[in-house]
């Protein structure tokens, strides 16, 4: 009887192990989702606010949630409130978003050896009179993985000043890039004429990807897309192509009612031949700030100047495509100040079953992290042949 009660407590406790590790994986999980959640809702929201008066646009919306976010542990009271609504979230889901942010870098910061690689990965500069508190810094390095640099500055005479980095990119091949060589060689079309913005018609170096990719048509936005693989399997690249050469516009309105990632979804695989752009985006100095008052963080930037406040935020970001590769990185730097604290879809002629799309008009691209659906950048193209700048 004695042995038989030592095997059941046993069991009792392998039963209760087993749930709190169930249970912290469910956290690890909801985190991520809730992450990848805040990060896409927030997509469609910066394309269409940013997008007008520019021709070629690339952003970091992770690298701008990392902001956000920081922003919540960084400013006091209703700043951080304002924060929180930002992201559709508030101060309760912190705990949560701390654990998905924590798990995304780590898996991004797990791939620096590799040469296929995706994430964003932080950096954190402090200059103060006084140290950064203990538990702040606990924060930036154990779930927001920041590495950090401390410097006394004694001309600091305004208490500490935080500058928060971060980079988000992809450096990878196509998927199957190596027979790419033998399609372009017995039949791709190496230029196409581009409508760009303006009513202008350019040729432009086309890059070919063919494969059963998720293509097709997006009806409730008068669009179609298509989902390109990279050697990196775990990002791929969604292009989204209006009907029409002037319907980015209309496009954007509607984007803020879709999910991206049932859009993706959405999709049928299909065998395929793509014909995409060759091109190079540059975004420097993007002020974020104006942005995100638009969303009601107001408080962090124009509050009292004896707490602790946000004084920018600025984004770089950079985007390019050639027959081999896709290369893209963003960053977003933080300043915080602590005082006293038709090209429709058509039918190869070879091979009825095989459709082809040419992105040879404006559309819309979103470099996807796999494993979570998280976007880490998104972009408008309206000019493939403008210099970056």
């Amino acid at each position: 009887m004695a042995g038989m009660f030592q095997v059941e407590k046993l069991l009792s406790i392998i039963i209760f192990v087993a749930g709190l590790l169930e249970a912290s994986k469910d956290n690890t999980d909801d985190g991520v989702r809730l992450v990848s959640h805040f990060t896409n809702n927030m997509v469609p929201k910066m394309l269409q606010a940013l997008t007008p008066g520019r021709e070629n646009l690339v952003l970091a919306p992770f690298s701008a949630a990392c902001s956000l976010a920081l922003m919540m542990e960084a400013v006091p009271g209703q700043a951080a409130q304002e924060a929180a609504s930002a992201l559709s979230s508030n101060i309760a889901d912190l705990p949560k978003l701390r654990s998905g942010f924590a798990t995304l870098l780590a898996e991004f910061q797990s791939t620096l050896e590799d040469d296929e690689l995706a994430g964003t990965y932080m950096k954190a500069n402090l200059l103060s009179t006084q140290p950064l508190p203990k538990t702040f810094k606990d924060i930036l390095t154990n779930y927001y993985h920041a590495n950090l640099t401390e410097n006394t500055n004694t001309n600091t005479s305004t208490g500490q000043v935080l500058e928060l980095l971060s980079d988000s990119g992809v450096m990878s091949h196509w998927k199957d890039y190596h027979k790419l060589a033998v399609y372009t060689y017995l039949s791709h079309q190496p230029a196409s004429p581009f409508q760009a913005s303006r009513g202008r018609s350019i040729e432009v170096p086309m890059i070919p990807q063919v494969g059963v990719l998720r293509a097709g048509e997006f009806p409730r936005l008068n669009a179609h897309g298509v989902e390109l693989l990279m050697e990196a399997d775990h990002a791929s690249l969604l292009l989204m192509m209006p009907d029409s050469v002037d319907g980015l516009d209309e496009l954007l309105v509607k984007l803020p009612k879709e999910k991206l990632n049932q859009l993706i979804k959405s999709l049928p695989f299909k065998e395929t031949e793509v014909a995409l752009p060759q091109l190079a985006i540059v975004t420097s100095d993007l002020d974020l700030v104006p942005f995100f008052r638009q969303l009601g963080v107001k408080a962090a930037f124009s509050g009292d100047r004896k707490r602790t406040h946000v004084t920018t935020i600025k984004q770089n970001a950079y985007f390019s495509t050639s027959f081999v590769a896709v290369n893209s990185v963003g960053s977003v730097g933080s300043v915080l100040e602590f005082k006293a604290k038709s090209s429709r879809i058509k039918r190869s002629t070879s091979n009825p079953q095989t459709q082809i799309m040419t992105f040879d008009r404006p559309f819309l691209f979103f470099l996807i992290h796999r494993n979570s659906g998280t976007i880490l950048l998104a972009g408008a193209v309206q000019n493939p042949t403008q210099v970056p700048h």
